[in-house]
């Protein structure tokens, strides 16, 4: 048997890339899948400061927050014309869309502290945060006597099987509680949790989605 010495090809040194960061790394995803799928940004709008938080609320609206102003804006994507902007919501980093009986709420989360704001999603309206600061047994919005600790992620889950006007099952909206490790599960109707999990797997959860009823994912 004649043995062939195969050409050496030299090892070249590759020059180490910068860290990413995951503001960029999801910018670079999503022109992935827009080239992948053929699409094209068609227009775009400057925020006042860093954009986090984003969400489809219906009818063409679209909702941001503004974490260093403490702000929650809704735009109209048709006219791209900022149609409320609501205040005071802390450290805003994410934003959920809760289904309530006859229109539609936002769940934000307040990292910074450590809690939720409820606001209208037809005006922008403040409408309470959790837990209650006026309710004396905060006891209560709190799961396994931890309360919320550096939240992040939200993600809102329901069973599509459901008729909600003949069965109305509250809505499931899941938190990352990020500092306790773990997710939290609170009722929307009563805004009271009822349920963790992860506590055993997670470290740090940064955000949670839900996918196909029961089922999340959380990173």
């Amino acid at each position: 048997h004649t043995r062939t010495q195969l050409p050496i090809t030299p090892r070249l040194h590759a020059r180490r890339r910068p860290p990413v960061s995951r503001e960029s790394a999801l910018m670079a995803s999503g022109r992935l899948l827009a080239e992948q799928y053929g699409m094209r940004p068609t227009k775009a709008i400057d925020t006042t400061s860093r954009c986090v938080g984003l969400a489809s609320i219906g009818d063409g609206r679209i909702v941001w927050t503004l974490p260093d102003e403490g702000r929650v804006q809704c735009c109209d994507a048709w006219t791209w014309v900022v149609e409320w902007t609501a205040d005071d919501c802390g450290d805003p980093r994410a934003v959920g869309l809760v289904p309530m009986d006859g229109y539609s709420q936002l769940w934000v989360v307040d990292t910074k502290g450590s809690r939720i704001v409820w606001l209208n999603a037809s005006t922008g309206g403040h409408e309470g945060e959790l837990p209650d600061p006026d309710d004396l047994d905060r006891r209560k919005f709190e799961f396994a006597e931890l309360p919320l600790s550096r939240p992040h992620g939200i993600a809102v889950l329901q069973d599509p099987a459901l008729d909600l006007e003949v069965d109305p099952v509250p809505t499931e909206i899941w938190v990352a509680d990020t500092d306790n490790n773990r997710l939290v599960g609170f009722r929307s109707d009563t805004g009271e949790p009822f349920g963790s999990i992860g506590e055993d797997l997670l470290d740090q959860p940064r955000d949670v989605a839900a996918l196909d009823f029961p089922r999340l994912a959380t990173v």
